[in-house]
């Protein structure tokens, strides 16, 4: 399972997109930061003037020609003083950033939830072709056996016309279990590429104890971890954040300003060339009076959007506490079923050494033999599958607490 996670991580293109995600959150976050920043620009600008006096009442020029160039250069500085506006743009891409991060946490899980899903798919699958292998071998066995009586003229031919139909039918159910291999192992495709042409299902499968589970990963932690619940909290949070952005539109800004201005000529009809260098500093102080009601306008709006992220905070809870129930429950009533399978196991091969032991000392028929193998065979084969089923409701449980580990969960699946 953690090779088949590494060769996810090589190719899935879902989380390329969320660290660009990631990244663009990061890029908010300085663009706001650099709203509180002076501005500062410089303006150069050249002009050729031409003129021509056609007609003037003065007593020295009545009329005359002159041309000359003009250069400005202007250094402007604008240093916002108070912007409610602008300022709380940062607290809000920071909520923003929060979200993106909550989100992305939320899909990797997700993505790894998936993988694994995948993963015991095709184990599941594997138990299934191994356990219909089983009854084609137990099958084959018993029809040689039933071939070998009819030629001795102990068994009935009809016995062994119905032992071929059952091999018959097990071989056809083997080449279901078969295919249905193939299509989880093309599921799995999606995530390792299909260099992968099957997976080891191994003999013994550590699953954890449901109750000591319960007691790490309980209902109230759930609410703290929850990728869910994190989600809808930090998109209320934002909500909050875009609502105070909003009422700062009906507070008045200020910008302290510094204007340099170089301006030379060279020349003129009048006389000589100048060169001016002039300097302002102000201050600019602007107050909304009305805006026709927009302002109020967007502030219930974001006011009602506060109040439908809050539900959303108790609807995630809801649903994941629901979700926590339902799979906790499903995991209890596994483990019962494994440990239930497991007694079983412990008879059957009881019954099978006694069986043997009988059949030794000439008082067991084979075919009673055969029997007891068989389901010695097939209670292992449900066993591992049984525990299987847990490990999957145990990472969905994981899953659901955003604590998926896959690497732990590989060693766990290899114990």
């Amino acid at each position: 399972m953690a090779e088949a996670f590494g060769r996810m991580q090589g190719q899935e293109l879902q989380l390329q997109i969320l660290d660009l995600e990631r990244e663009v959150a990061e890029e908010v976050v300085r663009q706001a930061r650099a709203q509180r920043l002076p501005r500062v620009s410089l303006r150069f600008q050249t002009s050729y003037t031409q003129q021509d006096i056609l007609s003037a009442d003065n007593t020295t020029f009545s009329s005359g020609q002159s041309e000359f160039p003009t250069t400005s250069i202007a250094l402007q500085v604008s240093q916002p003083l108070y912007d409610a506006t602008a300022f709380r743009a940062m607290p809000v891409a920071q909520a923003e950033q929060a979200v993106v991060a909550a989100e992305a946490e939320q899909a990797r899980q997700e993505i790894a939830g998936r993988l694994v899903g995948s993963y015991l798919s095709v184990a599941e699958a594997a138990l299934d072709v191994r356990q219909a292998e089983v009854l084609v071998r137990a099958r084959t066995q018993l029809e040689r056996i039933l071939e070998l009586e009819v030629q001795a003229g102990r068994a009935d031919r009809r016995l062994l016309d119905r032992a071929t139909g059952d091999t018959f039918g097990a071989r056809a159910e083997l080449s279901d279990a078969q295919l249905g291999r193939s299509d989880a192992l093309f599921d799995l495709y999606r995530f390792t590429g299909p260099e992968v042409t099957s997976v080891v299902v191994p003999a013994s499968i550590g699953i954890p104890s449901i109750s000591n589970f319960a007691s790490t990963f309980s209902r109230d932690r759930l609410l703290q971890m929850s990728p869910r619940v994190e989600i809808a909290r930090a998109r209320a949070a934002l909500a909050r954040k875009r609502l105070e952005q909003i009422k700062g539109e009906r507070l008045p800004s200020a910008n302290l300003t510094l204007d340099v201005t170089r301006e030379r000529t060279e020349g003129s009809l009048f006389g000589g060339g100048s060169d001016v260098q002039s300097s302002e500093l102000g201050l600019s102080v602007d107050v909304p009076i009305y805006e026709g009601g927009v302002v109020r306008s967007r502030i219930r709006e974001a006011e009602t959007r506060v109040q439908i992220e809050d539900l959303r905070v108790r609807e995630a809870a809801d649903l994941v506490t629901r979700r926590y129930g339902a799979l906790l429950e499903a995991a209890q009533q596994s483990q019962a079923r494994t440990a239930a399978i497991g007694q079983q196991l412990n008879e059957a091969r009881q019954e099978l050494a006694g069986a043997r032991a009988a059949g030794d000392a000439g008082r067991a028929d084979a075919r009673l033999l055969l029997e007891q193998g068989l389901r010695v065979d097939i209670l292992a084969v449900e066993l591992q599958a049984s525990r299987l089923r847990t490990l999957r409701i145990q990472a969905e449980l994981l899953t659901l607490f955003g604590a998926l580990d896959v690497g732990a969960l590989s060693q766990q699946l290899s114990s």
